[in-house]
C-alpha cells in the first residue's frame, strides 16, 4: 500500500514538473513607450487557445506550446516561437493608433475615442520619428494649432486663436498647471524637459471647467515618461553646421514595485558675437513609481530646468531687405530656472470608486534684459536707457479628485477641490546703456534706481464637478461646472515719491 502511495506521489510530482516547465509567461509593452500594454490578446497557435494581459501587461499560458500570436487594437500583431519560459513581447504602434488613452479630458485615463472633446494627441511615436529640437516642431502638427518660434526654444502660442501673447492657454504637466494663475507667460514652455515628455495632448476649445480660467482658449498637457519594466537606456547626440549641439539621454527600470526613470538634455548654441543668438539649456526629470498593491500606487516626479539665452531683438527695414541679420545688441538676455516636483497618490477601491490626491511644490524665477525695453536718449545718440528684471514665485498646493461609475445609469461622476499658495515677487531696476556709431547698443552699467518692486501672495482655491452621461450607445453628454476664488495681499516696496515721478514721466 505505501509502495503504491509513494509511486503516486513520484508520478504528481514528475506532472507538475513537466506542467511548470510547459507554463509560458510573459509580458506586452509598447515598443515606444515600454509601457505595459492591458488587454493585448495572446494565443497558443497550437492549441487554439488565447488569454489577456493584465493590466500591467502579463500574461500567462499553461499548455504546451513552441508559438504565440500576440495582437492589439492599434498596435502590429506579433508572431513567434516562445523558446523560454518568460518573454517580453514588444508591439509596435500602427499607423492610424486606435486605442489611445488620454487623461487631459476628465483628469483620469480614457479611451480617446470616448472623450467628446476635441483634444489631439502626439504620441512617443511621433515624437521618436519627428526628432524634433523644439516643441513647436511637434504641436504645430495639431491641425488649429501655431506655436510660434521666437528663437531658441522662446515662443507664443495661438489654438484656434489670433496670433498673440494672451493669457488665453494653459500648459500642464501630468493634469498640474506648470504657473501658478495668474503668472502667465507666453514663453512658459521653455520650461519643459521635451526629452522626457511621453506624450502631448492638446485640447482645442474651453477647458476651464477642470482646469481654470487660463484654459479659456485650449490646454496643452505634457505627460511625463514612465517607467521601463525593465532596464532600458538611450543616449542620442545631435549637432548642426550653425554651432547647435544637444545630447538627450535616459535610463529607467523596475525593480519588484519600484520603477525608477531618470531623463533629460542639454543643448546649447555658440554663434559669432555679431548674431547674438547664443544659449543653453539643461532640463532634468526623475520619476519613481512605487505600487503598494494593484490598487494603490504613488508616483513621485522632480522637474528642473535651467536655460538662458541672448535676446537676438529686431530688425529695421533696411537691414532686412540688405539680409543684414546682425543683432543690433550685445547684451540682452532671459534666463529660467525652475524646479517643479509632484507626488501623487492613486487609490482604487473597487471597480465604480476610484481617489487620487497629489501635492505639488514649484519654484520658478525668469529674468531678463530685454531688448524691447530699451530707448535711446533724445538728444544724446551715444546713450540709451533700458532695465533688467525678475519675475519669481514659489508654490505649494494639493489636489484632491474622486471619481464614480453609476453602472445602472450609464454615467460617471468626477469631482475635486484644489488650492496653491503662491508667494510672488518681481523687481526691474534702472540700467544705463552705450550705443555706437553704428547703432549697436554693446554694453550697460546697472544703477541703484528701482522701476518695480512688489510682493504679492497669491491663494487660489477651486472646486469642480463634472458628470457623464451615456443614455445611448455612441451619445455622449458632459455637464461640468467649476468656483474659483483668487484672494490675494499686494506690498508694493516702491516709495510713493517714485510712484509720482515715474507717472509724471
Amino acid at each position: 500500500m505505501n509502495k503504491h502511495i509513494g509511486l503516486t506521489a513520484l508520478l504528481l510530482m514528475a506532472m507538475s514538473i513537466v506542467f511548470a516547465q510547459n507554463k509560458i509567461s510573459g509580458k506586452v509593452v509598447d515598443a515606444a513607450t515600454n509601457q505595459p500594454l492591458q488587454g493585448a490578446t495572446v494565443t497558443d497557435l497550437q492549441n487554439k487557445r488565447s488569454t489577456v494581459s493584465d493590466a500591467n501587461g502579463n500574461f500567462w499560458i499553461q499548455e504546451n506550446t513552441d508559438s504565440i500570436h500576440v495582437s492589439s487594437v492599434g498596435y502590429d500583431s506579433f508572431n513567434g516561437a516562445v523558446n523560454k519560459q518568460k518573454i517580453v513581447i514588444s508591439l509596435h504602434p500602427s499607423f492610424a493608433n486606435l486605442n489611445e488613452v488620454i487623461v487631459s479630458a476628465n483628469r483620469e485615463v480614457q479611451k480617446r475615442t470616448e472623450v467628446p472633446v476635441a483634444i489631439d494627441v502626439i504620441s512617443k511615436t511621433q515624437i521618436n520619428d519627428t526628432k524634433a529640437t523644439r516643441l513647436d516642431m511637434l504641436v504645430n502638427k495639431i491641425p488649429g494649432v501655431f506655436m510660434v518660434d521666437l528663437g531658441n526654444e522662446q515662443h507664443s502660442m495661438s489654438v484656434r486663436q489670433p496670433l498673440g501673447y494672451s493669457n488665453l492657454f494653459l500648459y500642464l504637466e501630468d493634469g498640474i498647471p506648470i504657473r501658478t494663475v495668474g503668472d502667465f507667460n507666453h514663453n512658459a514652455l521653455i520650461e519643459i524637459n521635451q526629452a522626457s515628455v511621453q506624450r502631448i495632448e492638446v485640447i482645442k476649445g474651453p477647458a476651464s471647467s477642470l482646469y481654470g480660467s487660463e484654459a479659456v482658449g485650449g490646454a496643452l498637457n505634457f505627460i511625463t515618461q514612465s517607467p521601463s519594466p525593465f532596464l532600458a537606456g538611450k543616449v542620442q547626440v545631435q549637432a548642426g553646421t550653425r554651432g547647435y549641439k544637444r545630447t538627450d539621454f535616459n535610463i529607467s527600470n523596475t525593480y519588484k514595485k519600484l520603477g525608477i526613470y531618470f531623463g533629460g538634455y542639454y543643448a546649447e548654441q555658440n554663434e559669432p558675437e555679431r548674431e547674438h543668438n547664443n544659449f543653453h539649456k539643461t532640463a532634468l526629470t526623475f520619476r519613481a513609481d512605487y505600487a503598494f498593491n494593484d490598487n494603490t500606487k504613488l508616483v513621485t516626479v522632480a522637474h528642473y530646468i535651467n536655460y538662458k539665452t541672448d535676446q537676438k531683438g529686431g530688425l529695421d527695414s533696411v537691414h532686412f531687405y540688405d539680409e543684414d541679420y546682425n543683432s543690433f545688441y550685445r547684451f540682452t538676455y532671459r534666463k529660467t530656472d525652475a524646479t517643479r516636483i509632484r507626488s501623487t497618490l492613486s487609490k482604487k477601491w473597487n471597480k465604480n470608486n476610484s481617489t487620487n490626491f497629489t501635492l505639488f511644490y514649484r519654484n520658478t524665477s525668469v529674468g531678463q534684459n530685454p531688448f524691447y525695453s530699451i530707448a535711446d536718449v533724445p538728444g544724446n545718440p551715444a546713450k540709451a536707457t533700458g532695465q533688467v528684471n525678475d519675475d519669481a514665485f514659489k508654490s505649494y498646493g494639493a489636489l484632491i479628485q474622486h471619481s464614480k461609475k453609476f453602472n445602472s445609469l450609464r454615467a460617471k461622476w468626477t469631482t475635486g477641490i484644489s488650492v496653491d499658495y503662491s508667494p510672488a515677487r518681481y523687481l526691474a531696476q534702472f540700467i544705463k546703456i552705450d550705443k555706437n556709431a553704428n547703432g549697436v547698443y554693446y554694453q550697460y552699467q546697472k544703477t541703484d534706481s528701482v522701476l518695480t518692486n512688489y510682493q504679492v501672495g497669491l491663494l487660489n482655491s477651486a472646486a469642480y464637478t463634472q458628470i457623464e452621461y451615456n443614455p445611448v450607445a455612441n451619445l455622449r453628454i458632459v455637464f461640468a461646472a467649476r468656483y474659483d476664488r483668487l484672494d490675494y495681499n499686494f506690498d508694493n516696496h516702491c516709495s510713493q515719491a517714485l510712484i509720482q515721478a515715474l507717472l509724471m514721466q
